[in-house]
């Protein structure tokens, strides 16, 4: 559990990096460096999934630029200077994978080598603010749909049976910040959903072979007050189409 006692804590969920790929967008990157390194309050980091391509024989293996062994080095470099705020590590499609046809499980690899919680599945966090409880639930994802209204409703039905405050979901490369309120005793509160966004090119990519929805490569920082309200603030790279 985080506690913090007073004035506004900040989330950073980071998913589909896709670190390794052809297109792999290094500047949004930096973006984010700058984005958190900026922000002096409390704040800490949810690792989602998807974050290097993990090639194989028969996936993606000419659409990588190095090996899987120099990737996995190279995202814990990227997190290590950050790693006390490091919550969770949890796998994506492409971790699993790996462990599927290798016994690989990269993702406790980097969480362990962070310090931090590994998850194959989901996760619950609890943020004490002011004494009142913020619950935190977090998942790679399991679906998508070619348009962000469409994927935002159904991920909202999913979330039914998941009682939390934020819910944080990558997989579908869409960066989209939703709310609707809940009734409950004592009058209600606000639940969040958000999809986390990706680092991605989309040009030649697979997004652009199948016809995807164009999603410019794009991550949220959140912002929650005493009063567990959430506030968004989307930082977007260029869509090279």
């Amino acid at each position: 559990m985080i506690d913090v006692s007073d004035g506004q804590f900040y989330i950073f969920p980071v998913s589909d990096l896709h670190y390794g790929s052809n297109w792999f967008n290094k500047s949004v990157f930096e973006k984010w460096k700058t984005a958190f390194e900026s922000t002096w309050e409390n704040k800490c980091i949810y690792l989602l999934g998807d974050l290097l391509e993990f090639s194989t024989t028969r996936v993606n293996a000419y659409e990588s630029n190095m090996t899987t062994e120099d990737a996995i080095n190279d995202v814990i470099d990227l997190f290590e200077p950050y790693k006390e705020y490091v919550r969770f590590v949890a796998s994506g499609n492409h971790e699993v994978r790996g462990k599927k046809e290798f016994n690989l499980d990269v993702t406790k690899v980097i969480a362990k080598q962070l310090g931090a919680r590994y998850t194959r599945n989901d996760f619950y966090d609890k943020i004490s603010l002011n004494g009142s409880d913020f619950i935190v639930y977090g998942k790679h994802g399991t679906s998508t749909s070619k348009y962000p209204d469409l994927a935002m409703k159904n991920f909202k039905i999913d979330m039914g049976n998941v009682d939390a405050n934020l819910y944080l979901q990558g997989h579908n490369h869409f960066a989209e910040f939703s709310q609707k309120f809940q009734r409950d005793y004592n009058g209600g509160y606000m639940k969040s959903f958000v999809f986390t966004g990706h680092f991605l090119d989309y040009k030649n990519s697979y997004a652009h072979n199948k016809g995807l929805t164009v999603s410019p490569p794009a991550f949220f920082r959140l912002g929650v007050n005493n009063n567990l309200n959430v506030s968004s603030k989307k930082f977007m790279g260029g869509c090279k189409v």
